[in-house]
């Protein structure tokens, strides 16, 4: 396969927007009320974490991607099996959060069949996939600079609306809502980054040795940014931010109603858009690319067509209504990626040392 290169701008750009991408509508860790702004600093450090595992992971295989290495580690048949399941994990995100724009779109423009919003951003996301990395990374920088353009523009105009009364009182519940706010935080989105185990390899050979370093710029960075989204609607929404679906969305209609950004809805509504794309992008990027490593293929383009057909499938059949999607993301989803996102990565890195250390023995 063809080996395209990024620099280390780009992969913090391009982590930044994944992570922005469908938590710029969901709320995460809101289960702590209040203190949610120590959920987010909590999940960060988490994800610290994870970039030093994955990173040293991928750092005694220079060049090498998640899928690739594996069979290295742990022998073919074991290799391919976990391998695999990494590869359904990719395409069951990808479909995750296009099952989250259709319900997202279809709260605002009721009567649109569901069908239509992942096949409009399939199509879109193969036509980029198709033209290889260094054009998605070109492209997520300039979604970057206008996202965070219009969320700056955002946060300023509804400066004057906060109320800092609602961040109070400080630890009134104690810590259990907060572990819990927490536990679905180091879910969605930090533990989602376990897909840059398929990016990272293409840093160009300078970027890779600081790949850490960038990693940890690309946290922290986004830490700000999903605190001023948090601060903004809690500050905003106030208690009710706890219990809405969408409450940036919220935030918006309000700044609607009260004037403060009438009739600048469709073009904050293109913050999350080009968010969502973004992930989207990403992830169906990591699956492909992941599966043509897997079955041997030269080439990634020939399983474009059959995954998009079988991603809007699922995206459409794996949820009856919304109360199931949130139902899932709540209960089930931090169950269902801590294995993925944590367990396996760091088993593989001990595997890596252990087998370093009898190479040196």
């Amino acid at each position: 396969m063809n080996k395209q290169l990024i620099t280390g701008y780009q992969l913090i750009f391009m982590m930044i927007m994944f992570l922005f991408g469908t938590s710029s509508i969901l709320p995460t860790g809101v289960e702590a009320g209040s203190d949610i702004w120590a959920v987010l600093i909590l999940a960060t450090l988490y994800s610290v974490v994870l970039i030093f595992i994955y990173s040293s992971l991928i750092g005694s295989f220079p060049g090498k991607s998640l899928i690739e290495i594996l069979p290295e580690l742990l022998g073919k048949l074991m290799g391919k099996l976990i391998g695999l399941v990494f590869i359904l994990f990719f395409f069951h995100l990808t479909s995750l959060v296009l099952r989250n724009l259709s319900d997202f779109m279809t709260n605002i423009l009721p009567g649109t069949p569901i069908s239509v919003f992942p096949i409009t951003f399939l199509i879109l996301a193969t036509y980029a996939i198709k033209n290889g990395l260094e054009v998605i990374a070109r492209f997520i920088t300039w979604f970057f600079i206008i996202t965070m353009g219009i969320l700056v523009f955002n946060f300023s105009a509804l400066a004057p609306e906060l109320d800092f009364q609602n961040f109070t009182p400080i630890f009134s519940e104690g810590y259990k809502p907060i572990i819990k706010g927490f536990i679905s935080a180091s879910g969605f989105p930090f533990g989602e980054i376990i897909v840059f185990l398929m990016i990272i390899p293409y840093l160009n050979s300078f970027e890779f040795k600081k790949r850490k370093l960038n990693s940890v710029k690309a946290m922290l960075l986004f830490l700000v940014i999903f605190l001023i989204i948090n601060i903004r609607n809690r500050g905003v929404l106030g208690a009710l931010s706890e219990f809405t679906s969408y409450p940036s969305y919220q935030v918006i209609q309000y700044a609607s109603v009260a004037n403060v950004l009438e009739n600048l809805g469709p073009f904050f509504m293109l913050a999350f858009i080009i968010g969502i794309f973004a992930k989207t992008v990403i992830t169906f990027y990591a699956g492909v690319v992941g599966l043509a490593q897997w079955a041997g293929l030269k080439d990634y383009k020939s399983l474009l067509l059959p995954m998009s057909l079988i991603i809007t499938t699922l995206s459409i059949a794996q949820f009856d209504n919304v109360n199931e999607n949130v139902d899932f993301a709540r209960r089930i989803y931090p169950l269902y990626i801590f294995p993925i996102s944590f367990i396996t990565p760091f088993f593989l890195l001990i595997v890596v040392k252990f087998k370093e250390m009898r190479t040196k023995n």
